[in-house]
C-alpha cells in the first residue's frame, strides 16, 4: 500500500465536529480519529437519518390511514379493523414526531389495524 493510500484510509479529527480522509490537513490541531471520535461526530448524524426515514415513512402512512377511515365509513367492506381503530392509528401517526419520547425507533412506530 502506498503512502497515498494510507492517508486516503485515515480519518482525522479536529475540534470534536469534522473527520476528513483526504487530503490530510496539516496543523497541530489535527490528529488520527478515534472509534471514539468517529462515533461522537456521527450518532448524531445517524439519529437525523433515522427521523428523516420515519418522517418520509408516517407522511406514506398518514393518507392511508385516513382514506381507509373513509372507505370504512362510506361502507366499504372486508377492511381489517374498524373505524375507531383506523382513526386512532391515524392520531398516533399525527404524534410520531420528534415530540415523541421513542421517535425515531422504529421498532416503536404505530402498529396499523390488522
Amino acid at each position: 500500500m502506498s503512502e497515498t493510500d494510507k492517508e486516503i484510509n485515515t480519518i482525522v479529527y479536529t475540534n470534536g465536529s469534522y473527520l476528513q480522509t483526504y487530503p490530510v490537513p496539516d496543523g497541530p490541531e489535527w490528529r488520527v480519529a478515534t472509534e471514539e471520535d468517529i462515533e461522537t461526530i456521527e450518532a448524531p448524524n445517524r439519529l437525523l437519518r433515522a427521523g428523516l426515514i420515519e418522517d418520509e415513512w408516517r407522511e406514506e402512512q398518514m393518507p392511508i390511514a385516513r382514506n381507509t377511515v373513509t372507505a370504512i365509513d362510506f361502507g366499504e367492506e372486508g377492511i381489517p379493523g374498524t373505524i375507531e381503530q383506523w382513526k386512532a392509528y391515524w392520531l398516533a401517526l399525527r404524534k410520531w414526531t420528534v415530540n415523541n419520547p421513542d421517535f425515531p425507533d422504529s421498532s416503536k412506530r404505530p402498529v396499523a389495524p390488522t
